[in-house]
């Protein structure tokens, strides 16, 4: 397998983003606020692998997780 280059985040682009640079990259979102909710449904919609994490209990991440429409997580 091939081993992939770090991105460099100062040149990533939304073209970039677009033409796949994120594609099957592992990231990280902290917190499913609104805004976590919304990168998490950018990144994972742009191909990464995504990861959320938020510190409050499960019960109370029940809209902020059904937010994400069924994405991979």
């Amino acid at each position: 397998m091939a081993t992939r280059q770090p991105l460099d985040l100062d040149t990533l682009t939304i073209d970039g983003i677009r033409a796949g640079d994120l594609a099957g990259r592992p990231v990280t979102v902290l917190g499913l606020a609104r805004s976590g909710v919304a990168l998490a449904r950018f990144l994972s919609d742009a191909g990464a692998r995504v990861t959320v994490y938020d510190g409050r209990p499960a019960d109370e991440l029940t809209d902020a997780i059904a937010s994400l429409g069924g994405r991979p997580s």
